[in-house]
């Protein structure tokens, strides 16, 4: 019985070492090469050699901040506002820059109609009580049949009596001379005791022939002595108008 026991003990160790240098051998091929061990080493396991290690790699530079947010400077005419408000604004400058102007245009302005008025007179008030005989339709009748008296070719062709006072005209008539035979008309005694205005030139009818045209206004004589250059610098403002308007 202790022979068998004996028996055991030995295969039992055979079979430790046998594994043990399989176990050496499969981590030898796997590890490469072994170092020699120096003399006098107590360590009973085989030394293995490291694989040196490659170049160390920079570490990666850090990021740049970011760039800083702009500032407004000091004297900015805009102030920055807050999100829900309106963003205030400095118009001191701008505003009596303007009301300079606005002053400026206004004396410009006042100066203009200065010269209006004195080179084409104000339009003219009315008479409240001004005669049947100043009407435009009893103005157009009088002159026709005075021109129809007196042997002219003339007639009426327009009138204006957007102001006062009524302006007629028309063509045939218009000299020195037709004026002076045209105070002497029958149909115009009506008027004897009125003021009257007339103008006369020289236009372009019908295939361009020289024509005789005229303006013939008729007021009372009151109106001429009160207000005479306001009267006469009105009318003839308008005839040279109408004569422009005509060509």
């Amino acid at each position: 019985m202790v022979r068998s026991l004996l028996l055991t003990l030995a295969g039992f160790a055979a079979g430790l070492g046998a594994g043990y240098l399989v176990f050496a051998r499969s981590n030898a091929a796997h590890a490469g090469p072994v170092a020699e061990r120096p003399p006098g080493s107590r360590s009973g396991l085989a030394e293995v050699a490291l694989p040196a290690r490659g170049p160390a790699q920079e570490a990666p530079a850090p990021a740049a901040p970011p760039p800083a947010a702009a500032v407004l400077p000091a004297a900015s005419r805009f102030a920055v506002a807050s999100p829900g408000t309106r963003p205030s604004v400095d118009l001191g400058d701008d505003l009596a820059a303007l009301k300079g102007r606005l002053a400026e245009l206004e004396q410009q302005l006042d100066m203009e109609r200065k010269l209006r008025r004195e080179s084409e007179g104000s339009e003219l008030r009315k008479p409240g009580d001004l005669p049947a005989r100043f009407s435009e339709q009893a103005i157009r009748d009088a002159l026709n049949r005075s021109f129809k008296e007196l042997g002219f070719a003339a007639e009426v062709t327009a009138m204006d009596c957007t102001e006062y006072p009524c302006i007629a005209y028309g063509e045939g008539f218009g000299t020195r001379e037709d004026s002076e035979r045209l105070d002497k008309a029958a149909a115009l005694s009506e008027y004897a005791n009125d003021a009257h205005s007339v103008w006369g030139w020289t236009g372009k009818g019908e295939e361009g022939k020289a024509t005789k045209e005229f303006a013939v206004a008729v007021y009372p004589k009151d109106d001429r002595k009160a207000r005479g250059d306001e009267l006469r610098k009105r009318l003839d403002y308008r005839v040279v108008q109408m004569r422009n308007a005509g060509r």
